[in-house]
């Protein structure tokens, strides 16, 4: 985005226009630079700048001012995030002191305003817990004690609020409407509805002037106009976020400090002005501040103090004009954000904040107007010497803080150094040891080895001995083995003749056999032939024996036939068994054993007691017809 330098013309500022305009207390948190602003030597007038302390830690409290006198009530503490508390300021002495009247519920980050009825209301807010509050409490001067008000809020949570013609406007994070709130008939009278919802409760600014003016300072920045309701709206990158924003009159806004939509810091301030189309750029380079609180002076000078630098809290504080003057004001009693700013009769008091160890007790008083000398301000005053005093010793001691960091760093640069050469030469001392270590294993292996070796050697020859008085032992037994062998061979082949001559012989022997067994079919074709013969002739015999008259018959004899046969040269040995047969002629089972063979055969036999032949028995047969 471009920005354009407003001159003083085009602004039409004057020191008087500024002159009660109020203040903004710091936005939220941010990153933040170096101070790089030229501080000016010369005063834009004589301010007078005072520490005091609240009787008590405070931060996330509400503060609003009435005249000379200012009440902080609630807040945190040291050991919970919310508070009862109600303490009191008097803003031209610089006093504080506890009220006994302390709030009926605990609330941070509420709101406070005095009514025109002259009461005062605490509204909204989170609890010790961090749970949103919708309720009201209101100071009751005739009771002394403050009592929750029946009626509720349409919000909850954090609150930001501005009062403008009677009438309070209060918007919150996560609510999408600015409330209106009646401060005479103290009853809700309408809401505004916002371009979208906030993350964080938004920064209201009343403007004062040609017209009455609400402006809401958020993720979705607006201009309203109370008396039509109209409002005018940008979009989110268009204004700067995280810092200031103070009123210029009826004009517009003036940003302090933050950054722009891109994140980065903002060292110009820069001012928008109502129904503008773009944010001018004013004033002279600032330190890149963020959660600054600044305020208007009566001389129309900005203050700026505490927020962010660089991520870290500061302690600065410093006025400008937007003619170009800057000037460097004592620091603050302690570096610290979330300062609450009230402003009343030229004075400007920077209430509490967070600091490095939590909450603030401190009171940072500014104003044109010589205060009143009492005990407070005189301690006050030793104190902020002292302060400087201490502020002095501690940049003394810084710098030789760094003086001796820079010596440590070189010497812990030489140390390290030393101490990598150390590491360096022990770590080759063990790698050298190691080697040494794995070089004497390595040879008592070898000695091993080389033992083992000659001991196998030793047995190698051993074996090798019997292995050649084995060798001579198995050739002598090979020649023997050779003869017998050879011995075998004539046996074998001897075997093999006789094996020739004995399958030979088989052979003739099969065919005596075959031709025996053919004689031997003939033969018992002989018989049976000779049997039916002798049956016949045994018949005629008998029937001749009957003829003759014999007054006793004589006994019958039975033939018996009894046979032995001779095959070939093969010795025989023939068993005969006799049986009756029908005829009456005996019949012998014969069962010849030869060896090798065996023939059975049955053949009729006359038992006559003895063996014969074939050629015996036909003859005899022959012989009896």
């Amino acid at each position: 985005m471009n920005h354009t330098t407003l001159t003083l013309t085009t602004l039409a500022l004057s020191s008087a226009l500024f002159a009660g305009c109020g203040g903004s207390s710091g936005g939220p948190r941010g990153a933040a630079g170096q101070v790089g602003a030229p501080v000016s030597t010369r005063s834009l007038g004589p301010l007078v700048q005072d520490t005091v302390a609240l009787p008590g830690l405070a931060a996330g409290h509400a503060a609003a001012a009435v005249g000379e006198f200012a009440l902080v009530t609630g807040g945190a503490t040291s050991n919970a995030e919310a508070s009862t508390r109600v303490s009191e300021l008097e803003l031209q002495t610089g006093q504080t002191r506890p009220r006994p009247d302390r709030m009926v519920v605990a609330r941070s980050g509420h709101a406070l305003h005095f009514s025109r009825s002259g009461e005062w209301l605490a509204l909204g807010g989170v609890d010790a817990a961090g749970t949103p509050l919708s309720s009201i409490e209101r100071y009751d001067f005739g009771q002394e004690a403050w009592v929750l008000d029946t009626r509720t809020l349409p919000l909850a949570g954090r609150l930001s609020s501005v009062v403008s013609d009677g009438h309070l406007w209060l918007g919150a994070a996560g609510h999408a409407f600015l409330e209106i709130f009646d401060l005479e008939s103290l009853s809700w009278t309408a809401s505004y509805p916002l371009a979208g919802t906030p993350a964080q409760a938004p920064t209201l600014i009343h403007l004062a002037g040609r017209g009455e003016l609400i402006y809401a300072h958020s993720e979705f920045p607006v201009f309203v106009e109370l008396e039509t309701g109209i409002g005018a709206a940008f979009p989110g990158d268009f204004v700067p976020q995280g810092g200031s924003v103070l009123p210029v009159a009826d004009f517009g806004v003036l940003f302090v400090g933050g950054h722009d939509a891109e994140g980065q810091p903002i060292r110009r301030p820069r001012y928008l002005e109502v129904l503008a189309t773009e944010v001018l750029e004013v004033g002279p380079e600032l330190p890149p501040v963020e959660g600054a609180s600044a305020a208007w002076l009566a001389d129309g000078s900005v203050l700026v103090a505490g927020g962010r630098i660089q991520g870290e809290l500061t302690d600065r504080a410093l006025r400008f004009d937007l003619e170009g003057v800057v000037e460097r004001l004592a620091p603050l009693g302690e570096p610290r954000d979330r300062i609450t700013l009230v402003s009343s009769a030229g004075r400007v008091a920077l209430i509490g904040g967070r600091g490095q160890f939590g909450p603030s007790a401190l009171v940072d008083l500014f104003s044109f107007v010589e205060l009143l000398p009492t005990q407070a301000f005189a301690e006050a005053a030793r104190n902020r010497q002292r302060r400087l005093d201490q502020l002095a010793t501690i940049n003394d001691l810084r710098q030789r803080q760094s003086e001796a960091e820079a010596e440590l760093s070189a010497l812990v640069a030489e140390v390290s150094a030393t101490q990598a050469a150390l590491d360096q030469a022990t770590s080759r001392r063990d790698a050298l040891t190691l080697e040494l270590q794995i070089a004497e294993a390595l040879r008592l292996k070898v000695e091993a080895e080389v033992a083992r070796l000659r001991a196998e050697e030793q047995r190698l020859i051993a074996e090798r001995q019997r292995l050649e008085a084995q060798s001579r032992r198995d050739e002598q037994a090979l020649i023997a083995v050779q003869g017998q062998l050879q011995r075998t061979q004539a046996d074998l082949d001897q075997a093999r003749a006789e094996q020739s001559r004995q399958q030979n012989r088989s052979a003739g022997l099969q065919n005596d056999l075959a031709q025996a067994r053919g004689d031997l079919s003939s033969a018992r074709q002989d018989l049976t032939s000779l049997e039916a013969q002798s049956a016949q002739r045994a018949a005629q015999r008998t029937a001749q024996q009957q003829a003759a008259a014999q007054p006793l018959a004589a006994p019958v004899s039975t033939p018996s036939y009894g046979a032995v046969v001779a095959i070939g040269s093969a010795r025989t040995t023939t068993t005969t068994q006799s049986f009756p047969s029908a005829t009456g002629v005996g019949v012998k089972s014969q069962t010849s054993a030869t060896q090798g063979q065996s023939t059975s055969t049955a053949t009729p036999t006359t038992n006559y007691g003895g063996v014969y032949s074939w050629e015996s028995i036909l003859a005899r047969l022959n012989g009896g017809r």
